[in-house]
């Protein structure tokens, strides 16, 4: 009988708060418009928590795409802008900004904990199993490693840090190489070559 497969770590997602993103100018309700804020408040929506990762990314991905797309019109924004993000691993602790990059960056960390949630929730025991929670490991490492490159020199909570974004993008990287090493067991690899993807992952 084989081993039951360990299980994986996976990051929460951070809450937000309710945004106003627009002064009420004449584009105000225009389709454009309409679609960036209705997609902004689905982030903060009470359900937001508790829907399927699968779901959630979606919704990030969407919203990032619209928001990159409205920010040629900068002058569409209200003044006041007030992006409220709470700490994922304290969320006890926010930090509130007006800054734009912080609020993508702060989207792109939630895409990574969805794709985080994604992989780790895969049945590794199943056919391709291995290969999906890699490949998901891969795409939140490739998150986290992008907000720690929009967070520098911006403000924000301590998990958005570039220290922290590095240490959460080692984290997936040595997941997703521990998937390769149970590959390699499953598919009969010679303990030599296991014992080097081994040793990848600790270093990883």
């Amino acid at each position: 009988m084989s081993r039951p497969l360990p299980p994986m770590l996976s990051v929460p997602e951070k809450k937000t708060a309710a945004a106003e993103l627009f002064r009420d100018r004449h584009f105000f309700n225009s389709p454009v418009f309409t679609d960036l804020r209705d997609a902004r408040a689905s982030l903060s929506a009470p359900n937001s928590q508790t829907q399927p990762p699968s779901s959630s990314r979606a919704l990030l991905l969407r919203y990032h795409r619209l928001l990159s797309s409205a920010r040629d019109d900068p002058c569409a924004f209200d003044d006041n802008l007030a992006f409220t993000w709470h700490d994922a691993f304290r969320p006890n602790l926010k930090h509130t900004s007006a800054s734009l990059r912080f609020e993508k960056a702060a989207v792109v960390f939630n895409v990574g904990a969805a794709s985080s949630r994604i992989a780790a929730a895969v049945d590794r025991a199943a056919e391709g199993g291995v290969k999906e929670a890699c490949g998901e490991f891969q795409r939140a490492a490739g998150a986290f490693r992008a907000v720690g490159q929009m967070m520098e020199g911006e403000e924000g909570t301590v998990d958005m840090s570039p220290e922290a974004s590095a240490m959460l993008e080692q984290l997936m990287l040595a997941q997703a190489q521990e998937c390769c090493f149970e590959r390699a067991l499953a598919a009969g690899t010679s303990p030599a070559a296991c014992s080097k993807v081994a040793r990848q992952v600790r270093l990883a």
